[in-house]
Formats: C-alpha cells, sequence, structure tokens
C-alpha cells in the first residue's frame, strides 16, 4: 500500500491515519493542486469535511502525478467519526471550564505549604501539564482524537523571525484594554509576581509551561475538533473567543489565538504554535519588569502610544500584512518540498 502522510495543498486536510478528508466534488483545483477520485465515492453536501476510504486518488502538480491507495477500514464507522468529532463548541467550552475551576485550583492544593505564589503556580503548571498529557494519551487511545493533531516537526528560522515580528505587532497594535478583571486581579496576575526580584519560576511558568500547556490544549484538540465539524473561520474565531477570555487584555489575546490557529492550520505543526506564544509572553514578562522596576514610566508609555496612534497602528498592520504574505509563501513552498511518498 502506497500512502501519503499528510498534503494541505487544497484548502482541506487529507489525512492517512483511520481517516481521509477530500472536497464535496470528485476534482479539487484549489491552491494549484487537482485530486481525482478514481472511483465513485458517496459524496454529501457542501460544506463538510469527507471520509472516502477504500478509494483511489491522483494528485498532479505540474508534470508529476502522484497515486494515493489506501485501505479504509468500515466506511460508516469512519465517518461518524469525523461527523461527531471531539471536541464540539459545548464540549470546548466545558474543557476551558473544567481546567479553569476544576483543575487549575486542584492542582494547587497540594503545594498550598509554599508560600512563594509564583513557586505554587510553576510546580501546579508542571502538574496540569502531566495532567493534560495523560488525558491527550487517553483521547488518542479510544480514538476521540488523532495523534497527527499533536505533530512536533522541525522549524524555519526564516519562518521564526518573522513570527516574531508579527507577534511584537500584535503586542503594540493600539487599542482598548478589554477585561473583566478588576484592578486588585490585575494587580496580583501581572504586578506582584515582579515585585521583589527577577522572578525565575513566574517566567518559567509564564514563558514556557504555559505557552505548552494552552497550544496543546485550545490548537492540538479545540481547534482540531472545531474545524472537523465547522469552516476553518468558525473554528478559528470560537477557539480564539475561548483562548480571549482566560486572558487578561482579551482583544490582544484573540488576536494572537487566531493568529496561532493560523500558523497550525498553514503548517500543521504545534511546534511553531508554541514558540509563537512563548515569544509573546517574553515580550509582556519584558513589559511587566521594566514597568514594575519603573525603569520606564507606564504613563510615560501610555502618553506616547496615544500621540503616535495612528503611525503605530498603520505601521503595525502593514508590517503583519507582509508578514502575514511571506510566511503563507514559504508555507507553500514546505508543503511541496516535504510530499514524500512511504511504501
Amino acid at each position: 500500500m502506497v500512502t501519503l502522510p499528510l498534503w494541505e495543498n487544497c484548502r482541506t486536510k487529507l489525512r492517512l491515519s483511520y481517516e481521509f478528508y477530500s472536497p464535496p466534488a470528485h476534482t479539487c483545483k484549489t491552491g494549484g493542486c487537482v485530486l481525482t477520485c478514481a472511483s465513485q465515492p458517496p459524496c454529501e453536501t457542501a460544506g463538510l469535511l469527507f471520509l472516502l476510504p477504500r478509494h483511489t486518488f491522483a494528485q498532479k502538480k505540474g508534470s508529476k502525478e502522484l497515486a494515493i491507495a489506501m485501505n479504509g477500514t468500515n466506511e460508516q464507522d469512519n465517518y461518524m467519526k469525523d461527523h461527531y468529532a471531539f471536541p464540539n463548541i459545548i464540549q470546548s467550552i466545558l474543557l476551558v471550564l473544567g481546567w479553569l475551576f476544576i483543575l487549575y485550583p486542584v492542582t494547587k492544593l497540594p503545594f498550598s505549604f509554599i508560600e512563594n505564589e509564583s513557586l505554587v503556580s510553576l510546580l501546579s503548571g508542571v502538574l496540569q501539564l502531566f495532567l493534560l498529557l495523560a488525558f491527550v494519551r487517553f483521547l488518542i487511545k479510544t480514538g476521540y482524537v488523532d495523534q497527527s493533531q499533536f505533530r512536533i516537526g522541525g522549524l524555519n528560522a526564516y519562518l521564526l523571525l518573522l513570527i516574531c515580528l508579527v507577534i511584537a505587532c500584535i503586542n503594540f497594535l493600539p487599542g482598548p484594554f478589554l477585561t473583566y478583571f478588576d484592578d486588585n486581579a490585575i494587580r496580583k496576575i501581572l504586578i506582584e509576581p515582579m515585585a521583589d526580584q527577577v522572578n525565575y519560576y513566574y517566567f518559567i511558568f509564564s514563558c514556557i509551561l504555559a505557552p505548552i500547556f494552552e497550544e496543546i490544549l485550545f490548537r492540538g484538540i479545540i481547534f482540531n475538533g472545531l474545524i472537523r465539524r465547522h469552516s476553518f473561520v468558525a473554528a478559528l474565531l470560537i477557539s480564539s473567543i475561548l483562548f480571549g477570555l482566560l486572558h487578561v487584555s482579551i482583544i490582544s489575546a484573540f488576536l494572537f489565538s487566531c493568529f496561532a490557529g493560523w500558523i497550525y492550520y498553514r503548517s500543521n505543526n504545534l511546534l511553531y504554535c508554541i514558540v509563537a506564544h512563548a515569544a509573546g509572553n517574553i515580550v509582556g514578562f519584558f513589559f511587566q519588569y521594566v514597568f514594575v522596576r519603573n525603569q520606564v514610566s507606564m504613563d510615560a508609555f501610555s502618553a506616547y502610544t496615544e500621540q503616535n496612534a495612528l503611525f503605530i497602528g498603520v505601521s503595525s498592520i502593514l508590517v503583519s500584512g507582509l508578514c502575514l504574505y511571506v510566511m503563507a509563501l514559504l508555507f507553500k513552498k514546505a508543503r511541496l518540498k516535504n510530499v514524500v511518498v512511504t511504501v
């Protein structure tokens, strides 16, 4: 049997694990590729992702033609796995609420005797990550998710540079500070951990553990489940809204989540999302440090950004747009280069 590990030149994903996705029509010409079904598949209504096991597809790119043969299991069972993919919207909300109100406070209890709150957060974060990985393992074993959703691949240096530029633009983008946290909660989250000294515990927690945990949850589990049920835009918006509501700055977190979801969709590499998340948190950590230590006056910085809001905003949008365009070209080039057939 000849299989193709992953092909994403079209807008829908083609996976050769226990499922196989195809566009509703027998032929797809999106993104410069042509996918043709050699037999008559059970096509459904438009807008869904389709499971077409036991069929042969041909991919043509220029003068090259590649036949993809696949032996499916039970056709109806495969369709049900996709149509009732985990998690749906309600399950996604329950996952986030379960983390926020159950997992987060419960994992702090074993370390309640420690006075350093940052150390408690770090140890609690390690425990949360361990439990999340165990949960992911359970989902993979039971067939609710596929292991390819958590793929960790190599990194492109140019892409990393562009990702960091977009992250900087998102952080500097002028806009209202929309939050439902009160002043005391914001001070406890952002100010107190930096009040005494350079807090290494807080840095490890916020810039290493948190990005890994949140990207596995929001991109690896939630976004993947939603995109198998809904369109890319719907899955991106729903997962980003849930992500934004968990953070102090809702708008910045929402924009970052949209960016991270797009990166994951185009690369199928969770490591890019983790690095982007870590870069954003490092920028936030730096500003927390310089503001709390009064190395830079927060009032002076706010006044400067307000006076130059138009210039900063337009510059951020233009730079981000250019970076996204170049990143799209690099992702497309990487996909074409990495199409490898294994026998």
